[in-house]
Formats: C-alpha cells, structure tokens, sequence
C-alpha cells in the first residue's frame, strides 16, 4: 500500500495556487484579456483536488476497515474546519446584510456550502466519499470511467445552455464526477500506468497537448459567450469539456515528469486550510487596495495572498498541534 506519492504531493501544491490565481484574477476583469487568460489558467485546480480525491481512496485502500470507519474518518478531517469557517462567513455576511437568517440559508449555508464562494466544494467532496463504494465498482473498467464522463459532458452543457451553474445554490455534483472517477481508475491501475508514461516520447506529447488543450479551454468560452445567455463570468467557470482535457493532461504530466518540487510540496501540504481561509484574506485586502485595475497589481497581490495565507495556516496547524499535545 502506497503512503506517499511525491509527484500528486507537488500537484495538490499547484492545484490550490491555481485555485487563488482564479479568485485574485477574478477581481480584475476590468484588466480585460490578461486576467481572463490568466484565470483560466488556474482552471486545472478544484478538477485535480477531485482526481486526487479519488487516486488517495484508492491507492489507501480506505475501506478495508468497513464503510461506517471511512465516513467518520472522512467527516473528522473535513468537516470541523468546514463548519467553523461557515460560521465564520455566514457571520461576515449577516453582518454585512447580504444574507437573512432563516432556515433556508441555514440549509443552503451548511448543506450545499453556500456560505462563500468556494465552499461548494467540500459538500461536492463529502458527497463523493458517501458514494465512493459505487464509483470505486464503476471505474475499475475503463467504460466505468467513459459512462462518468458522459453524464459529467451531459449536466455541464444542459447547465451551461439552461443558464444555471448550480443546483438548489449549491454544486451540481454530476457535474464533477468523472474527475474522482478518473482518479479511481488510476489508482487501481496506478503500477501499470505510470511506467507507460515516463518516457521521453511521451512526455513531449504530454507537453504538447497540454499547450493545444490550453488553446481549446479559450476557444470554447469565446463559442459559448457567443450561442449562450451566460455571461463571461460565468462561462469562465470549470465546467467545460475542455477543462476536463486540460485537467487530466495536467495531472498525466506529473506522473510522467515526475515533477517533486518541494516548494510545492511543502504548499500542498497546507491545502485544505489555505483553500478555506484565502477568501477572507481577500476581503481584507479588497477594502486595502480598493480599485483593481493593473495587471502588476494583481501579480502582487496574488503573491501577498499566497504568501500571507500559507503561514497563517502553517501557523495555525502548529498552535492546534501545540494545544492538543498539551491537552493530551
């Protein structure tokens, strides 16, 4: 059984750096095509974190202790930090009086992850870890993962032209599953695959490709911003049949360059936290820098943001590593 895996430790590091580039860019479309290019980029992230996702179940053989055992392992590491930073945001927002406090956005808040914007996430992650034992069935074929595929292809573009992202104002899971299923698949073919792709052939299509599914990603927003009512906002979202190009191309090349770069690893390891905090730190910085409208600007914050939000969060797993020791 494989513990660690260096090259998807460096990946996980890349994925949330992604997923800052996008919501730092986010706030400079006014800049116009350099911030729209530069958060597609980024679009490779939350797709890798599911394929990840899927590859760490599998590789650990996370059920060998029963169903019930992984769902409240599962549940301990992502859910007290999801919660607590509902709380935190929902409060933000009730105090700023753009959510009212009733049952429903309690629901939509805790259950679908609506407190702020990158908090669908973990529902959609908790999601999957309920179903696992049924994608892990379906993708230990290759059609298995192609079936996930096409009802991922199918909600994208059923969402994308019925003008609506998200289900009851959370994720719309279907939308995702091909990339859990994708890591499933390789990690129980993961002894057979990766020798495949280590040689120096391979890795100049890999290199290739990845440049040619970049060139789609933009071709395909600029289609759709033309036959949909979405706005360019919204068509800059993940859901695209070419991010899942880009996304599995992007993680193909980390097991086939074996890319181990430790500042990477070292950013990965605080993922999850970084992923929950940034946004706040980006609020903070909002009423800081006020108008966004150079491109310098925005590589400076996007720096200060990834910079400032993996020591706060390096500094807080420390602190509650301290506490607990001291607790126990």
């Amino acid at each position: 059984m494989m513990k660690r895996y260096l090259p998807f430790d460096a990946l996980r590091g890349l994925a949330i750096l992604g997923v800052i580039l996008i919501h730092v860019s986010g706030y400079y479309m006014i800049v116009g095509a350099p911030a729209v290019v530069l958060n597609q980029v980024g679009r490779f992230a939350v797709p890798v974190f599911l394929i990840l996702s899927g590859w760490g179940l599998t590789i650990t053989d996370s059920l060998k202790n029963g169903y019930g055992n992984f769902l409240i392992k599962r549940s301990r590491k992502i859910l007290p930090l999801y919660l607590s930073w509902s709380v935190i945001y929902f409060a933000l927002h009730i105090l700023r009086g753009s959510i009212k406090l009733n049952l429903k956005t309690m629901v939509q808040v805790f259950i679908f992850g609506s407190s702020e914007y990158h908090m669908y996430y973990v529902p959609l992650l908790f999601f999957l870890y309920i179903t696992y034992p049924f994608f892990l069935r379906v993708s230990r074929y290759g059609f298995g993962v192609f079936s996930t595929l096409v009802v991922t292809l199918l909600s994208m573009y059923v969402s994308i032209f019925n003008g609506s992202l998200s289900w009851w104002g959370g994720p719309n899971v279907f939308s995702w599953i091909v990339y859990f299923s994708f890591g499933i698949w390789i990690g129980l073919n993961f002894d057979k695959v990766t020798p495949r792709l280590r040689s120096v052939r391979i890795r100049f299509i890999l290199g290739v490709l990845m440049i040619l599914s970049f060139a789609l990603l933009l071709l395909e927003m600029k289609l759709l911003r033309g036959i949909t009512s979405l706005k360019i906002v919204d068509l800059m979202t993940s859901m695209k049949g070419s991010v899942i190009i880009y996304s599995i191309i992007m993680v193909m090349i980390f097991m086939s360059w074996n890319i181990t770069t430790r500042l990477l690893i070292k950013i990965g390891k605080h993922a999850y936290g970084i992923y929950l905090f940034h946004p706040l730190l980006l609020m903070v910085l909002n009423r800081i820098i006020g108008g966004r409208s150079s491109i310098i600007i925005m590589l400076l914050e996007y720096i200060a943001t990834v910079v400032i939000a993996y020591c706060l969060t390096k500094i807080a797993v420390s602190l509650q590593r301290t506490l607990k020791e001291r607790i126990g």
